[in-house]
């Protein structure tokens, strides 16, 4: 019997064993979705890339959603599923219509696109359960996001599951979310003397709590400081540094927002 993917990240034990659940169920016949949600940083993506490759005896499909493919009809559905139109042969004449407006980038009929990726999906379980895991999916082009949850709603008696992961405050209705928790003072410690194993437990302790049990401030914070803060003979910093990749992400974020949203979120600070 298929097993769901055995898979071990830090301090990530009560996700995995949400995905473990799903994964269980999908093998068995009982399909699924579950939408993972986390901030910037938070570790949504490595989760997706441990999942897959711990999935051995799956069929892993995956897709990831960019802002700028946002006006593309189906750019993402393409890229999920390319890899089974490479291995089905034979498709029957309305999918194969139905998956010509994908290529073509046509909007054309939603719902038989929707009935072709399904159709498309439920082949392949023929030979392995199939494990969807698709990255920032509040960036997919709508026409892709629609024909994802189409199938969601349809695999209760399939060998799928489908794991998709967005930002916090972007989850859409109607469906499970994980909402990945900060990292504890045991794992963030653990997190840090896997990047720098000689710090300092004091130093150690100071940076852990300035991150809060982010694990992206974490690992920004600890590769920035010189051996001299990391034997903690220096002051460790008090904030992240101004070239830390997740204070380049957020202020991207605050960037992109209205000036009176971004005026409203100085005040609050400020408070």
């Amino acid at each position: 019997m298929i097993a769901a993917p055995a898979v071990h990240i830090l301090g990530r034990a009560d996700t995995l064993a949400d995905i473990g659940r799903l994964t269980s169920a999908a093998a068995a016949g009982r399909g699924g979705v579950l939408v993972i949600s986390a901030g910037p940083g938070e570790g949504r993506t490595a989760l997706l890339h441990a999942v897959a490759a711990a999935a051995d005896d799956w069929t892993v499909l995956t897709a990831t959603g960019f802002d700028d493919e946002r006006d593309l009809p189906y750019a993402s559905l393409q890229t999920l599923l390319t890899p089974l139109r490479d291995r089905i042969a034979g498709p029957t004449p309305a999918t194969r219509d139905a998956l010509s407006n994908v290529d073509g980038g046509n909007p054309g009929d939603p719902l038989a696109v929707g009935l072709a990726a399904l159709s498309l999906l439920r082949t392949a379980t023929r030979t392995r359960p199939v494990l969807c895991l698709i990255d920032d999916a509040h960036l997919l082009d709508p026409h892709s996001w629609r024909a994802v949850l189409f199938a969601a709603r349809r695999i209760g008696t399939e060998r799928i599951a489908i794991v998709a992961s967005v930002p916090t405050g972007t989850e859409p209705p109607g469906l499970p979310v994980h909402r990945l928790a900060p990292l504890g003072p045991v794992d963030a410690r653990r997190l840090l003397a896997g990047h720098a194993p000689d710090l300092a437990e004091d130093v150690a302790g100071t940076i852990a709590e300035i991150a809060a049990g982010h694990p992206g401030a974490l690992i920004d914070l600890v590769r920035a400081l010189t051996p001299e803060q990391r034997r903690g003979y220096a002051p460790p910093p008090e904030t992240l540094p101004l070239d830390s990749p997740l204070r380049r992400r957020l202020a991207a974020e605050l960037d992109s927002l209205p000036p009176r949203t971004r005026d409203l979120l100085l005040l609050a600070a400020a408070a």
